[in-house]
């Protein structure tokens, strides 16, 4: 028997509704502007959104909450191919800790050495490149714990987010900055439903998540009602790309949320 571990071999991705499942499955994952609330770092609440696809390692016997939380819809596939596509665990982190004063104050530092104008051209290209990678590892952290987003502001239900075991996909800084796509939403810019709606589309233009069906371990749907016009839902969408033993798999391994909250 292999060793067993706390964590899923699998990476779950939920959301709310059957149709989201569908346009994954047609269209591949495609990464949207998220809002975070990075209070850990600095002495500002800093609320940006970033453009992210996100997953969790929970066991299926201990993804209830989850479920409840993020909707009872979702698509699991191997770690490995996670792993493959850059997809990496969140870094949960508490303000004031240690490591998170020294990664604020490596960040002001390196802003202040910036700006001096004591340096050469050299350097300053080698230290705006090291600033936009550590922002961006900055954009892989998360509170241990604090209130969720509810639509407008952080004043949800106060959350351990740590219970959450999330990995997330951040397109590459690279592709973003030579398309000239936003790398990240202010607060505002993200309410505005317009603005938001259209840097989504600018950036599913540029950066897609793909996989095979090899890669997918479940589907899961809300009731056993749905796995039919889910099986329909596959042979229209696939049918085409995959051949029927592959259909044939991939259908087998739809599961409901009631199978979960009953067998798990």
């Amino acid at each position: 028997m292999g060793k067993k571990y706390l964590s899923a071999n699998t990476l779950f991705h939920f959301t709310n509704n059957i149709d989201n499942i569908i346009n994954i499955l047609k269209n591949e994952f495609s990464p949207r502007y998220c809002m975070e609330k990075f209070e850990f770092i600095g002495s500002n609440n800093l609320e940006i959104a970033i453009p992210m696809v996100c997953f969790c390692d929970i066991q299926l016997a201990q993804i209830v909450n989850h479920i409840e939380n993020y909707g009872g819809y979702g698509i699991g596939l191997s770690k490995e191919w996670g792993v493959s596509n850059g997809i990496n665990p969140v870094a949960y982190s508490i303000k004031g800790s240690v490591a998170t004063e020294a990664i604020s104050k490596v960040g002001v530092d390196m802003r202040i050495l910036k700006n001096s104008g004591e340096i050469t051209d050299e350097i300053l290209t080698g230290l705006s490149q090291s600033i936009d990678l550590l922002s961006h590892f900055i954009f892989f952290m998360k509170p241990y714990e604090g209130q969720a987003w509810n639509k407008k502001s952080f004043d949800g239900s106060h959350t351990r987010f740590y219970d959450e075991r999330e990995w997330r996909y951040i397109p590459d800084l690279n592709c973003i900055k030579s398309n000239k796509i936003r790398w990240f939403l202010n607060k505002d810019e993200y309410l505005n439903e317009d603005f938001r709606r259209d840097n989504n589309i600018r950036m599913s233009e540029i950066s897609k998540l793909s996989f095979n069906p090899d890669d997918i371990k479940y589907i899961v749907v809300n009731s056993e009602d749905e796995i039919l016009k889910l099986c329909k839902e596959i042979d229209n969408i696939k049918g085409d790309n995959y051949s029927q033993n592959k259909l044939n798999i991939l259908k087998t391994r739809i599961i409901s949320k009631e199978q979960i909250l009953s067998d798990f």
